[in-house]
């Protein structure tokens, strides 16, 4: 932030997204044009899709319930308001992973229903930018994992619109996009009524989506992944209570 203005005035070429910076310059795109007329931008929203994910926050930016300490490293950034749910009914672990594995949380008509406005959300997205996903979206999010949670996108996705970005910029792509893992992010399990409603192929008995801890990234499986998640929620769930924490109102510091 210290050099950002002096940045804006020298830059040639401004990808510009929603939440990119502070207040200062949210106005940013006047800003460039008015100290920097020459620069080229190209604006991008913060896509989201949350239709794979009913369990999320549909307040996609919203502070979690269990985000106590503000500014920490946090493998489950991305809450599960179902086993929240069940984790605060006092349920115990293993009824919890039960319940989820048993595919009853969610109807096939909240998931269609779900799918259908965060699909439409996308091409809502699109309107505001300069470049475009939400064919591509539609058209493969039964065939390929296209987002790790309602926020962060795959792989795949990310290089899609790297390539729209190379066109927009003048320039030829001759070589397909490396496959590689360039966006190392927890990875939220799919419900499996999730997959029987939207009819989902990717999700095989052999995927394990990955969560991201301070070690490094650690593969699990659904079951796996739900344990881990419930000794967290519960652990910081018991801290709320000896430090009457106010999960609405309160936030401790990790900097003192």
């Amino acid at each position: 932030e210290d050099r950002l203005e002096l940045l804006l005035c020298l830059c040639s070429v401004f990808l510009c997204t929603k939440e990119g910076f502070d207040e200062r310059f949210r106005n940013c795109i006047q800003f460039v044009k008015t100290h920097n007329p020459d620069c080229r931008t190209i604006k991008i929203p913060t896509y989201s899709y949350r239709g794979c994910f009913p369990q999320t926050n549909p307040h996609i930016q919203e502070k979690g319930h269990y985000d106590i300490i503000s500014e920490a490293f946090n493998s489950f950034h991305r809450e599960d308001l179902t086993v929240n749910r069940m984790i605060q009914e006092e349920m115990t672990e293993d009824d919890i992973v039960s319940k989820v594995l048993s595919g009853t949380c969610f109807s096939g008509e909240s998931i269609l229903r779900g799918n259908e406005i965060a699909l439409k959300q996308i091409e809502l997205m699109d309107r505001a930018s300069d470049v475009s996903i939400g064919a591509y979206v539609k058209a493969n999010y039964q065939k390929i994992r296209l987002f790790k949670d309602p926020v962060h996108m795959e792989n795949n996705l990310v290089w899609f619109v790297a390539e729209q970005l190379l066109r927009i910029m003048g320039y030829q792509q001759n070589h397909p996009m490396p496959d590689w893992t360039i966006h190392y992010f927890t990875e939220l399990p799919i419900y499996p009524e999730v997959i029987r409603a939207l009819g989902l192929k990717w999700p095989e008995e052999s995927y394990h989506p990955s969560i991201r801890l301070a070690e490094g990234m650690v593969s699990t499986n659904t079951e796996g992944f739900l344990r881990r998640y419930c000794r967290f929620a519960g652990s910081a769930e018991r801290i709320q209570k000896s430090l009457h924490i106010q999960p609405d109102t309160d936030k401790v510091k990790e900097r003192f």
